[in-house]
């Protein structure tokens, strides 16, 4: 198979609210030049490590939840060193209706010089390596405080970066919810509901209701609506 049909990957997350706006199908690429101390995925730096998958196989798990996520995010590792790969998937993902966001210890400014046949697919960058000294959890889908989350379009139209503003992460309250339970009601998708638009999938335990994502934005809702306890 032509390398260029293969993409070397440490593992993807197919449902992400920290990657990103919205809920996101997440590639790590393997691979990284920057070894910044204290990375939070210091096992994406090898570039022998991780595994070669398909880039077909990954466009197509991609295509059967489309419905269900807003967007994919490019991370690593440094996708830039996977740029024509990377490149295909964002412009296939754009194709399906999704967004696109990447991360990346480059700075755009090189870049806008260098890494135009990925950029140009790219709607919004995270650009910078994570430096230790300016890391703070109060930051919205960045690391360290000299990360920059960019506008990419806007970027290129104007020929610098422009800062966009990205909503909290986390689940919006104007997102649907759809409940997958032990013991689902029967008209659950038929009620009217507070919170029209995205998806969400939880799960009931025996201790708790736990969802995909950890927010638990769901549970009052669910305890009035569906008094499932």
């Amino acid at each position: 198979m032509s390398s260029m049909k293969l993409i070397r990957i440490s593992g993807i997350e197919p449902e992400s609210i920290v990657d990103g706006e919205g809920i996101r199908y997440v590639i790590f690429t393997q691979g990284c030049p920057h070894h910044c101390p204290g990375c939070h995925n210091p096992q994406t730096h090898p570039f022998g490590g991780g595994k070669l998958v398909s880039i077909e196989d990954i466009l197509d798990d991609i295509s059967k939840r489309k419905n269900w996520i807003d967007g994919i995010t490019l991370s690593g590792g440094e996708p830039f060193c996977h740029i024509y790969q990377c490149a295909l998937i964002a412009e296939k993902a754009h194709e399906m209706g999704l967004s696109v966001w990447c991360y990346t210890g480059y700075l755009f400014e090189d870049l806008y010089r260098q890494g135009i046949e990925l950029l140009k697919h790219i709607d919004v960058l995270v650009d910078g390596p994570f430096v230790q000294a300016e890391k703070s959890l109060d930051l919205d889908f960045r690391g360290s405080r000299n990360q920059r989350v960019i506008d990419i379009p806007e970027s290129l139209k104007e020929g610098v970066a422009i800062l966009k503003q990205t909503q909290k992460q986390g689940v919006s309250a104007s997102w649907r919810t759809l409940l997958i339970l032990d013991e689902m009601p029967k008209d659950i998708l038929t009620r009217p509901l507070t919170k029209p638009s995205r998806i969400l999938i939880v799960k009931k335990t025996k201790d708790f209701i736990d969802c995909c994502i950890h927010c638990f934005t769901c549970v009052s809702w669910l305890t009035s609506r569906s008094k499932v306890g």
